[in-house]
């Protein structure tokens, strides 16, 4: 079960998403009212299964489209953590797999992705 404050960082997240000045995930944290701590680090917040719960509730709650999620997975590519490369890589494979018509940008976005992670 998610936390009101991982609900509310997930929709903040969200709203992120295509803002021609994005927030860090760290100033995310703090208008959400986290510690300094958790700002620093925010894994501890965006890696846990409450958190990835509440996103996916309003992925599917508001209908995002497609290539907003996969804009979304797009930026975790370029994390060095490499277990949430893979991550993204597993959850775009499956989110390829839902969609009966793949949307051509969506299979160029993923050829560039994998090519950008074999290099």
């Amino acid at each position: 079960m998610s936390t009101l404050k991982q609900i509310e960082t997930a929709e903040k997240t969200l709203e992120n998403i295509g803002n021609p000045n994005p927030l860090t995930k760290g100033e995310i944290l703090e208008q959400v009212k986290y510690s300094p701590a958790i700002q620093k680090n925010p894994k501890a917040v965006y890696d846990t299964a409450g958190y990835k719960k509440a996103e996916d509730k309003l992925l599917k709650d508001k209908k995002i489209d497609f290539n907003s999620r996969l804009s979304r997975l797009a930026e975790i590519f370029h994390d060095k953590d490499k277990r949430a490369v893979l991550g993204a890589n597993k959850e775009i494979t499956s989110m390829l797999g839902e969609y009966k018509q793949t949307d051509v940008k969506a299979v160029a976005l993923f050829d560039r992705l994998e090519k950008d992670l074999k290099e």
